[in-house]
């Protein structure tokens, strides 16, 4: 193939090039030794990912050339048995699912933005019924590995093979933890710990004695990959273990925040990986199909005037400014007690470990040391299976926890009080969806957050989430001035 013009090339390699964050600081770029972006087309070998395929298409259309599209991608042939999908008697699939089917059905890639609470496992599911491929379901965390295996059995009717946390049993879909494919294909470990807080230690010597095995069966022998909460793939070494799949046809990325959500600004690298959004199904979509309940936010105005915090790290700050400030405390401790008082099970999120004690002392103090808990990673999983199904089952009245984000299913959460003052959209929305899923007698959810004003990094996080209440019309934002809480809470009607 004739290689293009290199003013061509300059500008296509500009296009497809993304700065990184904190690439400034680094030495390499002072030095003027790196422009601080990731470049995703390749000069030299005149190569771009697939992922960028429109992007490149549409640039040489404004250029007066219309490319012609060679795909020597080895199609495996489609199995004329597609899989009977499975649902509990009187049960169906939703209508934004059936429309997720068609795109799937007509897409041999792409991203899949469903909404929290919107049957993303079922979707998953659907899109390998349909294939009907040697396949892997991606994920992230031990606990989504065991609980998608099972669900996915559920809905398929089949065995499903799982590999991660020291286990490898085969089958023709298999669920797997990224962080130990990563390892079978001889990535830095150094990258996983950035990456993940959870690495997978348990398959070290499980992988050391058939990685060859491994590498033939789950990343070189699948046609079919489904990546479960793809924002991960975001970091550049699930990227590449993405890439390292060369005869996964079928491609497919699910996630309530697939695309565009990021505060690192790495979703060129998920899009790279996987394609375009084919279908997005948003939290408002689900609310007028029934599935979620509609959510009033609640932001408390909490002003940092006056106050001082140390700003060396921003971990210095943050326990300064969150998990150390009593003002601050005081009123996620007065929301919870409120709601207590109620008789309304309510959650309260935390991102620290010293914060969530902290809160526990504090509600245990109040309303009885049975009748709040503190759960986070590091409990013992019986402790914390335990605790968590006594909330789910309205044997507990307070739930204190780092942990509910993805993959936590509590239907009848109602209200949530978030104490966490993050930037992530991502986790934030996340977060949002537990209390918003349909159950009896629920009308809305509600959902509690400080609004952190005044104060350098906090005030910029609380921008963020913001603007993410006020992009989807299924939320109500209430604006309360701490001063007025007291009154507010003993006027609104629960």
């Amino acid at each position: 193939m004739p290689k293009l013009a290199p003013s061509l090339a300059i500008e296509l390699d500009e296009i497809l090039a993304f700065g990184l964050e904190g690439a400034r600081f680094t030495e390499q770029f002072i030095n003027n030794q790196w422009d601080g972006k990731k470049h995703l087309f390749s000069v030299h070998k005149q190569a771009f990912p697939t992922g960028y395929l429109m992007e490149v298409v549409s640039f040489f259309k404004e250029k007066g050339v219309t490319p012609l599209i060679n795909d020597q991608r080895n199609q495996p042939e489609m199995s004329a048995h597609p899989v009977i999908l499975s649902l509990p008697p009187g049960k169906a699939a939703w209508k934004h699912q059936e429309e997720v089917f068609y795109h799937i059905a007509n897409s041999s890639r792409g991203l899949v933005q469903v909404a929290t609470g919107g049957g993303k496992t079922f979707c998953i599911a659907g899109a390998y019924a349909f294939v009907n491929q040697p396949g892997i379901v991606l994920t992230y965390r031990k606990e989504l590995m065991m609980q998608l295996r099972k669900e996915l059995q559920g809905f398929l009717g089949e065995p499903v093979g799982i590999f991660g946390d020291g286990q490898w049993e085969e089958g023709r879909l298999t669920v797997c933890m990224a962080q130990s494919l990563l390892k079978a294909t001889e990535v830095k470990y150094s990258k996983l710990l950035k990456e993940f807080s959870e690495p997978d230690t348990d398959s070290d010597k499980l992988i050391a004695a058939r990685k060859i095995e491994i590498w033939d069966k789950l990343i070189k022998g699948t046609r079919f990959v489904a990546i479960d909460e793809c924002h991960h793939v975001g970091a550049q070494s699930s990227y590449q273990l993405i890439q390292n799949m060369e005869h996964a046809y079928w491609r497919y990325g699910f996630s309530a925040t697939a695309y565009g959500f990021r505060e690192d600004k790495k979703d060129f690298f998920v899009k790279a990986a996987i394609g375009d959004v084919i279908k997005k199904v948003t939290t408002s979509d689900l609310v007028d199909e029934g599935i979620l309940v509609p959510t009033d936010v609640i932001m408390v105005d909490f002003s940092h005037a006056g106050h001082r915090y140390p700003k060396t790290t921003y971990n210095e700050y943050y326990y300064k400014a969150v998990v150390e400030n009593d003002e601050r405390n005081k009123i996620l401790i007065q929301t919870a007690y409120h709601l207590y008082k109620a008789g309304k099970p309510v959650l309260m999120a935390v991102q620290r470990i010293d914060h969530g004690k902290t809160l526990e002392l504090a509600m245990q103090h109040l309303c009885g040391k049975d009748s709040a808990k503190f759960v986070y990673g590091d409990d013992h999983s019986t402790y914390r299976d335990q605790t968590l199904k006594d909330f789910a089952d309205r044997k507990l009245p307070i739930l204190i926890s780092t942990l509910i984000s993805e993959g936590i299913n509590i239907p009848h959460l109602t209200y949530t009080i978030a104490g966490r003052g993050e930037e992530s959209r991502i986790a934030t929305i996340q977060l949002m969806g537990r209390g918003m899923r349909a159950f009896p007698g629920k009308t809305k959810a509600v959902y509690v957050d400080i609004m952190d004003r005044k104060t350098a990094w906090l005030s910029k996080h609380t921008n963020t989430r913001e603007i993410a209440y006020n992009n989807e019309r299924a939320f109500t934002t209430i604006p309360v001035d701490v001063k007025d809480l007291g009154e507010f809470l003993k006027g609104y009607q629960l």
